[in-house]
């Protein structure tokens, strides 16, 4: 039978790949030399193990351990053989231990290494560990000048369950010029949060959940569609101040 799908340029096959997922991607390299290598361009990075996750998982963090380290290899070898330079997408949504913060690490001096990135999500929210939290590392992205950050290009930026402070959300605020959508759920360290234009000019999405010590919110000149504050009590924080 012939193989129709290998004659087509090498960038709409990488493409194609890039609609897998990363461990499809990473396997159709067994089907010929011409494929060996062309999973290390795509351009999407998806690693999600949220449905490998129980219900005894989460709230257990000895199993949910257990299960992290069996996708540990599968990270670390893409980190280490990917050739991309741009991506559309990347997305890590794993469960968060003392024993992984090194691979979340590794992410992001990776997607931080790169010359574009479009979508960015980091989603630790896969076990219940009150005690132990991952704070986003300043410095990994304090180093940045804007027109050389990977994160220009930026348009989706999410976080879920990861500490992230002021510093951290003022640099992707300010550095990100093309941002449509932002969402932060469940960091404990963000106190004061501006949204203000031009600098925001596109920025149509703010979602903003179960940040309980966040005591300022100014949002003006903007052009936001969508703006959501999500808390659990009957009181509404800020407790400090709240601007338009």
């Amino acid at each position: 039978m012939e193989d129709r799908l290998s004659q087509l340029p090498d960038e709409v096959i990488v493409s194609i790949l890039s609609q897998l997922t990363i461990r499809e991607a990473v396997q159709t390299s067994s089907l010929s030399t011409q494929w060996h290598y062309l999973w290390m361009y795509v351009t999407r990075l998806n690693f999600d193990i949220s449905r490998f996750i129980t219900w005894k998982m989460f709230y257990y963090p000895r199993l949910c351990r257990k299960e992290g380290m069996k996708h540990i290899n599968l990270i670390n070898n893409v980190l280490d053989f990917h050739k991309g330079a741009h991506f559309e997408e990347f997305t890590l949504s794993f469960p968060f231990h003392k024993h992984f913060k090194r691979v979340i690490n590794k992410c992001l001096n990776f997607v931080s290494s790169k010359k574009k990135v479009e979508i960015f999500q980091l989603d630790l929210s896969l076990s219940k560990n009150v005690h132990r939290r991952y704070t986003f590392p300043f410095k990994l992205i304090s180093s940045h000048r804007s027109n050389l950050s990977p994160f220009v290009s930026l348009k989706v930026l999410a976080f879920n369950n990861v500490d992230v402070d002021n510093r951290v959300v003022n640099f992707f605020i300010f550095n990100c010029p093309l941002l449509e959508k932002l969402s932060i759920h469940e960091s404990r360290l963000l106190t004061h949060l501006e949204i203000v234009g031009p600098l925001c000019f596109n920025l149509k999405d703010l979602e903003i959940g179960h940040c309980y010590d966040l005591d300022f919110i100014k949002i003006h000149n903007v052009n936001l569609v969508s703006f959501k504050y999500i808390v659990s009590r009957l009181e509404l924080p800020p407790r400090r101040g709240y601007g338009t």
